[in-house]
């Protein structure tokens, strides 16, 4: 999700999402270190094509994914917990997930669009 956009519109400063992210720096820059290594275990493994299998090093890897998300996603519900207009920010993303439903329903209908017109020529013969 976009939060940096609804954070905007809840009325969370740029200067306010820096200072929150600066100060979990550490545990951030930490936790990232640990992802990229265990990625590039996982990585190293599953392309080895070891016959043992990798399931020690994909499990470090989410482990480390889901540290990162879980970090990252505290920050942010703490900017959140704090916005002056929560409202706002909720409103956006009610209008973003409509429109997006929208493109897909126009996607899907101009691929099935061009499937049927593709079943239909293909049916008929040439002369």
């Amino acid at each position: 999700m976009h939060y940096g956009l609804l954070a905007h519109a809840a009325g969370i400063t740029s200067a306010q999402i820096e200072a929150a992210f600066e100060a979990a720096g550490p545990t951030l820059h930490a936790d990232g270190q640990t992802l990229r290594a265990d990625k590039a275990a996982v990585d190293s493994c599953i392309i080895a094509g070891g016959t043992a299998g990798c399931s020690t090093q994909i499990a470090a890897y989410t482990a480390a994914k889901s540290a990162l998300t879980q970090e990252q996603l505290s920050i942010w519900q703490g900017l959140f917990a704090k916005a002056p207009n929560a409202n706002a920010a909720v409103s956006l993303k009610s209008n973003l997930d409509n429109l997006n439903t929208q493109k897909h329903n126009l996607i899907k209908q101009v691929f099935s669009s061009a499937k049927d017109s593709d079943s239909t020529s293909s049916q008929t013969s040439p002369e």
